[in-house]
């Protein structure tokens, strides 16, 4: 019986890392001001995140903070503080049913194990009341996590919590901005100190603004005086593209003390084309062909003179010096690209394009002849990009949808994509 209990736990040492947080609850916006204020301005502790209803609070990490010093502080908060780990509280500002659970709602086990662990709790009997799930809550930064909630054998409420799912997503916008960069190149890029500083001549946000990529070395305030006065020997507007990343909120927050406002809040989507099933492959002559409606699906590894004939009025891009830039720009492509196109009675109603690397796709430029919209021509051919893409190995498809865009979120959604990230364009008012 001890040789067994001595394997408990050192698989529960193996699972759990130490306490996350701890969650506490108060009545009334005064008293969430004192609470914020004592464990701030008493204890040491910084403010890591808020959202509408509360705040995170975290020590420094570095054990200098009265908390994680302390016996608590090692004991409680931290786990072990040779690893730096900060102590974290999360206050809440809603206080219905405060008296029924006391000021102290829950503790959270820190675990990258949320779905093995919360199985074997219910599996000793005892209620999961929330069964283990992504959240994303909505502060500033954004938060990505997985969690589950269970109650303990004394009616405590215990959660799972793991918050590498943060760290993940940092590295996935970092990767989908790269790849997106590549499958939309601008004309001129300069690199400075971690930041893209993208000029084509005002085609496109994405191709002319400053994309914050890596870590800073340089003050903030200094880089973007730089940005700016660079744009302005361009003789375009100073805009930033920034995205959900944590990386990115220290600059949000000098860029609207400057002036800046938000524009085109934008939402980057992802599907794995493995979660679609199957899909019918095209032959050959890379056309699809629907004889009884005289319909085709033709495919380009580069831009033809026809699809962008149809192209530029569908877009709306009539003036020839845009058109020119926008060749350039599609010109400087390096990735492997197909360009799609949907064909009825020979005429191109629908076309888009992708641009294939690392085995992800990005989805682009799908435009719909306006006298044909709501036929389903923009699901064609987006549809049948994707199969193509998946016969030349692309696992994942990526696109860019403004939030406002109803219409093709709604597309993109019905195809399986899902939201990783969010990005916007700050620009001077």
């Amino acid at each position: 019986m001890m040789q067994t209990t001595q394997r408990l736990n050192n698989s529960q040492e193996a699972a759990i890392k130490g306490l996350h947080h701890i969650s506490m609850k108060c009545k009334d916006p005064e008293l969430f001001e004192k609470a914020v204020g004592f464990y701030t301005d008493v204890l040491g502790f910084h403010v890591a995140r808020r959202w509408s209803e509360g705040v995170m609070l975290e020590s420094g990490g570095t054990g200098t903070s009265s908390l994680a010093t302390g016996t608590v502080g090692k004991n409680i908060c931290t786990g072990s503080p040779a690893t730096g780990t900060p102590a974290r509280i999360e206050i809440f500002c809603n206080g219905d049913g405060i008296r029924e659970l006391g000021a102290v709602r829950h503790f959270a086990l820190a675990t990258s194990r949320v779905d093995e662990l919360a199985a074997k709790v219910e599996a000793a009997g005892y209620e999961v009341f929330i069964k283990p799930k992504d959240i994303v809550i909505p502060s500033t930064p954004e938060f990505h996590a997985r969690m589950s909630f269970f109650y303990g054998p004394l009616g405590e409420q215990v959660e799972l919590f793991d918050d590498t799912a943060s760290t993940e997503t940092e590295s996935k916008i970092r990767f989908l901005e790269e790849l997106a960069s590549n499958g939309h190149v601008a004309l001129d890029i300069q690199l400075y100190d971690g930041w893209l500083l993208k000029f084509s001549k005002g085609h496109t946000g994405r191709a002319n603004s400053v994309s914050v990529l890596y870590p800073s070395t340089i003050d903030i305030e200094e880089k973007i005086d730089y940005c700016e006065a660079c744009y302005k020997n361009h003789n375009l507007p100073c805009i930033f593209k920034l995205t959900t990343s944590k990386n990115n909120h220290a600059l949000n927050t000098s860029l609207e003390k400057r002036g800046y406002e938000v524009v085109t809040p934008t939402d980057m989507l992802v599907l794995e084309l493995g979660k679609m099933g199957s899909i019918s492959a095209w032959d050959e002559t890379d056309s699809r062909t629907d004889t009884s409606n005289n319909i085709r699906v033709d495919f380009s590894s580069t831009p033809t003179e026809e699809w962008l004939a149809a192209y530029f009025p569908y877009e709306g891009i009539n003036d020839k010096a845009k058109q020119e830039i926008f060749r350039q720009m599609l010109a400087k492509v390096q990735v492997k690209t197909i360009y799609g196109s949907v064909v009825k009675n020979g005429k191109i109603v629908a076309c888009a394009s992708a641009a294939i690397e690392q085995g992800y796709m990005l989805l682009q430029n799908v435009v719909v002849s306006p006298e044909e919209r709501g036929q389903g021509y923009g699901k064609l051919v987006c549809k049948s990009l994707i199969a193509k893409a998946k016969e030349e190995g692309a696992e994942y498809s990526y696109l860019q949808v403004v939030q406002s865009n109803k219409v093709a979120y709604n597309l993109y959604s019905k195809l399986g994509f899902e939201k990783v990230y969010s990005y916007w364009y700050m620009r001077q008012k």
